[in-house]
């Protein structure tokens, strides 16, 4: 394995793992909006919480896009499921 495959292989890791990380901050981020009623005042904890999971869910996506344009742009060639 060259380095040009490994570095794909490692970024393709990070992908999956990141992509796991954002379906548990995504059901997360809705369980808390599922407490949100307009006839209840909410903690402002919970608030506070599901400001930070948006943020943490939107810094996921970025990651997660930076990603795969590496793997489809530079890397394209070390991709296993690339069609070439």
């Amino acid at each position: 394995m060259d380095q040009g495959q490994g570095y794909a292989a490692g970024l393709e890791q990070i992908l999956r793992s990141s992509q796991f990380a954002l379906k548990e901050s995504v059901a997360h981020f809705q369980e808390m909006c599922h407490r949100v009623t307009p006839e209840k005042h909410l903690p402002h904890d919970i608030v506070v919480d599901i400001r930070k999971t948006y943020r943490e869910i939107q810094d996921q996506l970025t990651k997660i896009k930076g990603i795969q344009q590496l793997l489809e742009g530079k890397y394209r060639q070390y991709l296993k499921d690339g069609d070439e």
